[in-house]
């Protein structure tokens, strides 16, 4: 019998991740509150007297939680605790400069982060740190988006050896979204927008890129100075509804206060305080007060009553911990049926124990039957199904009722989130690919739903003749699924109406899945043949996610940035999923590979080539098991090597079975052999990085005037010049030589009092001449040695003569092509420098 999902104790006094939501004290816990400074003066916090007044009215306002972006000393901790609230903190760290450039800026960073976290462990008041807080995405850019991500986890490691009980996060912006550490326990983004539309879309999309973690929105408001005090009032107090309605679960006004300091200077420009400087309420600050508004306020007057059908065979381990669930809704109008199929165990007995739960035993069906059944039992307009090894959460039908308040909405669902593994094993088969998951056409519009998660109408179940009974037990809802579309019904989607699921409990119940599942996709083959490749593998329209799949296509993912690095929402493409891998790792390559090691017995050498035929998805699936994340303890060695045999063994046993099914019923794929998709990624050429210059000005001159004048001065030098198109990480590109292409990049770091160090890096490529240059020395040295009859040391002469002019016209073009920079710069107003003259104090940015 599968352990209960562990929810935090009721003495917890931290609160934990829990899927999409917080829970503290064994409860569901929303995070809500204010951002609070940073101030002029000790630890950008204001004297005691006037922090304890603003404490005061933040608590009796109805906030649960203030934002620091800085670590509070242990006094004003002490005064969050006396007023009840808790702390959300940052750490102050020279994220605003090239903070990888040195092992010495690299450390001091990893120190700060370690002794804030070592120091705030203790205090309850603190509840989430966060490592980081917008880091610009020119900075990102030049840095490399990969590296800043591995540093930002490894400052999220070193904060969680030092206080494990803590909520450790990234304060992400839209600008640099495609920033997401793989161990952050939520998703935290600052979002500034001001039309509904934009911001409902918005928050939908982070919902998704946040997948089974929290989301919470760790800042958004509105600036008083350049519209109003009623616009303030009403913006808020829509996008904190929008927040509701999304299940955000956190979100964290912006700000207490219009005081503000930043970088030495009081900020005067924006006011953004539900106060002003004076601490005097405007009218969203009277308008919100009240704390955070209740997930029932989302039910309309007259919510549709609402069938909850479950479908359970032998289900006895898991039924009641279901059961239970479902008791807890809060819905004020539905009922619930449990489906017994034909269960040897004594199903009746266990739902006895649920009074308000109505029991229907037929004969062994399947579960297409079993659904059908349970919808012709049902009373409800809206037919909600759930499988028995799900535990719904509380708000599960109010956010499911919602999506129906849209008349084209024939169906809606939302994730399915395992819970935590407490074995090796549940932790392999969590990581691994396989398993139920939703696949999105759009934020919210889907083209699956799972089954365990599925809300239908009645009318479109009517209209569809039900499930097709030839789905014994799986298959039933991509079928469905498939068919309203085709009927031209929309599937809704919503990240808040989120199920817990069981995975499989052990590897044999996992393989034995993946066996089921290829008998599924054979059926809905016979019907579906044109959504099915050569392969065997469904051919999604969407964008299938998935935990495991969105990690594998994360490492192959581009990124649009805009002209240089300029796009305020710079989106992430994933390339699609490698064909060429479901190819090697599938059922029919290792049949091909069989054969062809066994006609080794009459020709030996071509057992060769079956020997890397064999490697080629050896190596591959070992790259992916060490790529997938692993929940703790179980990420070691042990744990790597059950995770690769499961990525091996999964498509050879699902494909075997889709293979032996398809034979049996005849059925066939009608798609291509290999999905047609656009890749928006440029080709890819090899650079290497030759030189970096450093460029300080006093004037507040940064990368933009640098790009004007170099490109400027390269004209002017009739020198071709091609520049970023978005998708780069460089700025422009041009010839230094007949031999050799040069690609420059900046980044500008800002310091106090307007000064500004620009950094400008030089990669080369060779050009087609160089590479004709080089080939006519090869053929040199081999014509000396075969023709001539030359000693091949004559050879390596050759060799070395060519390396030493090739080596001399690249350092001529890369001097060539400092010189146009420097020059170019000192017209613009920079002088070239080896470091700046005044080391770079941190900034504190909200």
């Amino acid at each position: 019998m599968p352990d209960p999902i562990r929810f935090p104790s009721p003495s917890a006094e931290r609160p934990v991740a829990s899927g999409k939501y917080f829970r503290r004290g064994g409860r569901l816990w929303t995070m809500h509150g204010l951002t609070y400074g940073p101030f002029f003066g000790a630890d950008s916090l204001p004297v005691p007297e006037r922090a304890e007044a603003d404490l005061a009215m933040i608590s009796a306002w109805g906030a649960n939680t203030i934002r620091l972006f800085t670590a509070p000393p242990d006094w004003f901790l002490d005064l969050c605790s006396l007023y009840g609230l808790s702390v959300m903190t940052g750490v102050a760290w020279t994220d605003h400069v090239d903070f990888l450039h040195s092992a010495a800026s690299r450390r001091e960073a990893i120190l700060r982060v370690r002794e804030t976290a070592r120091r705030l462990a203790g205090r309850r008041e603190v509840v989430a740190l966060m490592v980081g807080n917008e880091i610009q995405a020119p900075l990102v850019r030049w840095l490399g988006p990969r590296r800043v991500q591995a540093f930002l986890e490894t400052l999220i490691e070193t904060a969680r050896q030092e206080a494990p009980d803590l909520l450790i996060a990234y304060a992400n912006y839209p600008t640099t979204e495609f920033l997401h550490p793989a161990n952050a326990d939520f998703l935290a983004f600052n979002v500034y927008l001001e039309s509904s539309e934009s911001f409902d879309r918005y928050l939908a999309r982070l919902q998704n890129l946040a997948g089974d973690q929290p989301l919470v929105i760790s800042e958004f408001g509105v600036d008083v100075k350049s519209s109003s005090e009623e616009k303030q009032a009403a913006t808020l107090e829509w996008q904190r509804r929008v927040c509701l309605e999304r299940g955000v679960a956190g979100n964290m006004l912006f700000s207490f206060t219009d005081e503000w300091h930043r970088g030495g200077q009081d900020v005067t420009g924006w006011q953004f305080g539900l106060t002003d400087r004076a601490r005097t309420p405007r009218r969203a600050w009277t308008q919100l007060a009240g704390g955070p508004p209740f997930v029932v306020s989302l039910l309309p007057e007259q919510p549709p009553r609402v069938s909850v059908i479950i479908c359970t065979r032998n289900g006895a381990a898991t039924l009641p911990e279901c059961l239970a669930s479902i008791t807890r809704l809060d819905y004020p109008d539905f009922e619930t049926i449990v489906v017994d199929d034909g269960s040897t165990q004594d199903i009746a007995a266990i739902t006895a124990r649920f009074p308000e739960v109505r029991c229907i035993r037929q004969e062994p069906q399947g579960l297409s039957v079993a659904r059908n059944t349970g919808a012709a039992a049902a009373s409800g307009e809206i037919l909600a199904y759930t499988d028995d090894d799900c535990v719904v959460e509380p708000s599960w039908l109010i956010y499911l009722a919602r999506a129906f308040e849209r008349p084209e909405v024939a169906a809606a669902g939302g994730p399915n989130i395992p819970p935590s593994p407490v074995n090796r094993s549940q932790a392999c088969v969590i990581a691994a690919p396989g398993g139920p998951a939703h696949v999105l056409l759009t934020d919210t519009t889907a083209e699956h739903i799972p089954g365990c998660n599925m809300a239908i109408r009645r009318s479109a179940l009517d209209e569809l003749g039900g499930f097709r009974p030839k789905y014994h037990a799986a298959g039933d809802d991509v079928d469905f699924c498939w068919r309203l579309l085709e009927a031209g019904h929309v599937i809704a989607f919503n990240a808040a109406a989120m199920v817990w699921h069981y995975r499989r409990f052990t590897v044999r119940a996992y393989l034995r899945q993946q066996s089921g599942y290829g008998k599924a996709e054979a059926l809905l083959t016979s019907r579906h043949s044109n959504r099915f490749g050569q392969l065997g593998g469904a051919r999604w329209r969407g964008v299938v996610y998935q935990t495991a799949l969105r990690r594998l296509a994360h490492h192959s993912s581009r990124i649009y940035s805009g002209v240089f690095g300029s796009a305020g929402y710079q989106a992430v493409y994933g390339a699609p999923a490698s064909e060429i891998g479901w190819l090697i790792t599938g059922f029919p390559w290792w049949l091909v590979t069989l054969a062809v090691a066994l006609n080794a017995l009459w020709l030996p050498s071509i057992i060769w080539l079956a020997a890397i035929m064999a490697a080629a998805p050896l190596v591959h699936t070992l790259r992916l098991a060490m790529r997938l994340q692993l929940a703790e303890p179980w990420c070691g060695v042990r744990a790597r090597l059950l995770l690769w045999f499961l990525l091996l063994a999964q498509p050879v046993i699902r494909g075997w079975s889709r293979f032996f099914w398809n034979v049996r019923l005849g059925s066939s794929p009608g798609a291509p052999w290999f999905a047609r998709s656009s890749d928006p990624r440029p080709r890819l050429w090899f650079y290497k990085r030759v030189a970096a210059l450093e460029l300080w000005s006093e004037n507040g001159a940064d990368r933009h005037q640098l790009i004007t004048a170099l490109t400027e001065h390269l004209r002017s030098l009739k020198i071709p010049v091609h520049t970023d198109d978005g998708w780069r990480d460089w700025d422009m590109e041009t010839t230094a030589s007949r031999w050799w292409r040069v690609r420059f990049a900046c980044v500008t770091e800002y310091h106090n009092d307007a000064k500004c160090l620009t950094r400008v890096r030089i990669a080369t490529r060779a050009t087609g001449a160089t590479a004709l240059l080089f080939l006519s020395a090869l053929v040199i040295a081999a014509a000396l040695v075969l023709v001539a009859r030359f000693h091949p040391v004559w050879t390596l002469g050759v060799l070395f003569v060519a390396s030493v002019l090739f080596e001399c016209l690249h350092h001529a073009a890369v001097t060539r092509a400092a010189n146009m920079v420097v020059k170019a710069a000192a017209g613009a107003g920079f002088l070239p420098v080896g470091r700046p003259p005044e080391a770079p104090a941190p900034d504190i940015r909200p």
